[in-house]
């Protein structure tokens, strides 16, 4: 191939990443269950990447990290791309070339997909940002699957360093690479691995600790994406695009929920949580009473783990930074204010040792390994709900959660706060249906059903954290002694009495909201008429 001559699409790489202490690699080193499948022993040998950028980052904001790794004696440029699936089990774009100097030569791609993504990038704008030194021990393993399918998996296990601007991170990871095969293999080893030392899903690459490490560039938070559905898909595949739907979502803002500077990488890490449960509940019938509770309990566990940290930061943002109370409430508001970033401070402690614990490792790895390994199926799943088609199963559902809803809501105007929040909930229930199943029925009739219930359930939300944020401003009052503790009691009274003169407001808009909902017929009577 000449060196102006397009390459072809890149492959893709399918890796599982995956962590775990140092006790543990050491032991999956020298597992029997590596031994049995390897074709060889570990060979060991080291790599050095640099990774290289523009000053203002552009192939990061493509979602592209581009390094030469020196590997023997071979020099070799890579440009990966971000992951194109929702599994745990990456698909990504990579583009190698090799090299004959160890210097960045975007060219030597050719002019194909790679350098229409890029766009324009001088050869002298590109810098080394940062450097990993990693020493890695790697094998082929041969696999059969329990289809009986054979796969090739490079398993590799990484001690390393990322080096930049004068700072150091160094790292462990254990990544398995899909050689050959299908990627049930990969997930059938990991599932194997688990019971050798306890495993981890990494959710941070190579390029990603360099980026944060050199340029403080980390993930935001990320909002839910919508699973690929259609109307005669099978239940059990639709259940199992939801699922992995949720937890990329809830994967993609672990990082930033530990890092704590945005409030919403929290925020939706829970969002996740409420949508997995969700799922589980509308697919009970499907995977049986007993996965559904166990699943729930543990995400039910998690929900309460990040919860104080979400309340203090709705309180600390909303609450709080909504009053205009003039001269006479500052000292007492300042006070509270004081209080609120102590217990917050306290609450993100607790969301990163909850996020680094071994419960919350072996719930992620363990509810992915169960979705894609289909264990529901020796667990007592209904093979007959399996194989209903997802459109009849997901008109049926949304009914059912609608019905419900009206129900909750009679006599709306004279709901106390309890019934309010119940009701809420099972608003939630619904949204989140429509937001999984909305798409097999895409006209605008439900995108106006969906945002008729998005305004319904702002108010009720907005409601509910009034009712939040009394309860909290009195708990942190009550923390102060001595000279501060009237001035935090003055605070949490002007918090209480400000946001109840409010809520009128917020119930009348809530009370023409539920009518306006009410009026709206269901899409999915439509869709079915």
């Amino acid at each position: 191939m000449s060196p102006d001559s397009p390459l072809p699409e890149p492959p893709l790489e399918v890796e599982l990443k995956l962590r775990s202490t140092e006790a543990g690699m050491a032991s999956l080193a020298t597992c029997e269950l590596l031994t049995r499948h390897s074709r060889t022993p570990l060979k060991r040998g080291k790599l050095k990447s640099i990774y290289f950028d523009t000053p203002d980052f552009r192939l990061a904001q493509q979602g592209l990290a581009l390094r030469i790794r020196k590997d023997g004696r071979r020099l070799i440029q890579t440009v990966k791309g971000e992951a194109i699936t929702s599994s745990i089990a990456k698909d990504r774009p990579e583009w190698e070339v090799d090299l004959k100097e160890a210097r960045p030569d975007l060219k030597a791609f050719g002019d194909g997909t790679l350098l229409d993504r890029v766009g324009v990038v001088l050869p002298e704008e590109l810098e080394a940002l940062f450097e990993s030194v990693v020493e890695r021990s790697r094998t082929l393993l041969d696999w059969t699957d329990q289809a009986g399918r054979g796969a090739v998996i490079e398993v590799a296990f990484d001690n390393g360093s990322i080096v930049g601007k004068g700072r150091r991170q160094v790292f462990s990871e254990l990544e398995l690479e899909l050689k050959e095969g299908s990627s049930q293999a990969l997930y059938e080893l990991a599932d194997a691995l688990r019971g050798v030392a306890p495993l981890a899903i990494e959710t941070v690459s190579k390029a990603g600790r360099g980026y944060g490490l050199v340029a403080g560039l980390t993930p935001g938070p990320r909002k839910a994406g919508s699973p690929e559905l259609d109307q005669d898909m099978q239940v059990e595949e639709g259940m199992r695009r939801i699922f992995r739907s949720a937890l990329s979502h809830l994967l993609d803002n672990e990082q930033s929920a530990e890092i704590g500077r945005d409030p919403e990488g929290v925020h939706q890490m829970r969002v996740a949580l409420r949508r997995l449960r969700s799922a589980l509940t509308i697919f009970q019938p499907a995977i049986g009473q007993a996965a559904a509770q166990r699943w729930n309990e543990e995400f039910r566990w998690l929900i309460g783990r990040l919860g104080p940290a979400r309340d203090l930061d709705v309180f600390d943002k909303d609450m709080l930074a909504s009053i205009d109370s003039g001269e006479p409430g500052k000292v007492p508001l300042a006070t509270l204010q004081a209080l609120t970033a102590e217990a917050r401070g306290k609450a993100y402690d607790q969301v990163r040792a909850t996020l680094k614990g071994d419960r919350y490792a072996e719930m992620a790895l363990g509810f992915a390994l169960w979705v894609e390994l289909a264990k529901w199926r020796e667990e007592g799943g209904d093979p007959a709900v399996f194989a209903t088609p997802l459109g009849g199963f997901a008109v049926e559902t949304l009914e059912k959660r609608y019905r419900r809803l009206l129900k909750r809501g009679r006599h709306f105007d004279h709901l106390g706060d309890e019934s309010r929040h119940e009701m809420r909930k099972t608003l939630k229930k619904l949204r989140y249906g429509v937001e999984y199943f909305g798409g097999l029925f895409e006209s605008e009739q439900m995108r106006a059903f969906a945002r008729k219930l998005a305004d319904f359930q702002d108010e009720l939300g907005h409601l509910n954290d009034v009712a939040v944020a009394a309860g909290l401003a009195l708990s942190l009052a009550g923390r102060r002694d001595g000279p501060g503790a009237r001035h935090a009691a003055i605070g949490a009274g002007i918090v209480v009495g400000w946001h109840a003169a409010a809520a009128d407001g917020h119930k009348r808009r809530a009370s023409i909201n539920w009518r306006a909902f009410r009026q709206t017929t269901p899409f999915w009577r439509e869709a079915r008429s």
